[in-house]
Formats: C-alpha cells, sequence, structure tokens
C-alpha cells in the first residue's frame, strides 16, 4: 500500500491508497484544496472541520448535478436510438413492402405476356 501526502488549507495529511493510486489521489486532493481555498476566500477561516464538510458538501452538489445532467443525456440519447430504430425499421417495412409490390408487378406483367401472347396467337 502507497502513502500520499496531500496538503490542503495549509495543513499536510498522510493518506494510503493503492500502489499506482498516488497521482489520482494526488488529483482528487488538489481538487478538495481548490474547494476549500475557494471557502476560504468566501467565508473564512472557519476551521478545518468545517472548511472541509462545506467543501464535500459542495463538492457532492457538484457530481449530483453532473449524474442528474449525464441521466438526461442518456435518455435523450436512448430516445435517439429508438427513433433511429423506428426509422430503420420503418425503412425495412417499406423496402420490404416495395420488393412485395415489384415481384407483384412482375407476377401481374407475366401474366398479361401470357394473355396477349394466347390473344395473338388465336
Amino acid at each position: 500500500m502507497a502513502q500520499v501526502s496531500i496538503r490542503i488549507n495549509g495543513r499536510s495529511y498522510e493518506v494510503n491508497c493503492e500502489n499506482g493510486q498516488e497521482q489520482h489521489v494526488q488529483r482528487l486532493a488538489n481538487s478538495l484544496s481548490n474547494a476549500v481555498n475557494e471557502l476560504v476566500k468566501q467565508v473564512g477561516q472557519v476551521g478545518d472541520a468545517r472548511l472541509l464538510v462545506m467543501a464535500g458538501l459542495v463538492m457532492a452538489d457538484e457530481m449530483q448535478e453532473q449524474k442528474a445532467e449525464l441521466a438526461a443525456a442518456k435518455a435523450r440519447v436512448d430516445a435517439l436510438e429508438k427513433q433511429g430504430l423506428e426509422k430503420d425499421r420503418a425503412k425495412a417495412a417499406a423496402e420490404e413492402a416495395a420488393q412485395v409490390s415489384l415481384r407483384r408487378a412482375e407476377a401481374f406483367s407475366h401474366r398479361l405476356d401470357g394473355i396477349a401472347r394466347r390473344l395473338t396467337t388465336s
């Protein structure tokens, strides 16, 4: 298990993580540190615990909004795919109907040719 030293609001913290995840944990810590720094600008130094809770709530709110946006985007994609499938099905059905009509027209044409031949030989 690896250990990463992160710095938030001027304080250092040692955090354990899986081997190979050190850079990822550092990026997450940087994001949290940025959120805390923004809060310090707005509300001042109100204590590490309170700042971390507030930053966590802000980040959780942002994450929830992103999840909602993602769900809405997925719903739009699903609707578009469904429309696309329905169009594809309609197109396939139209092509099949056209083929059936063509075969019927060819059969009718052959019958007319046969009738015409019989009439001309009579």
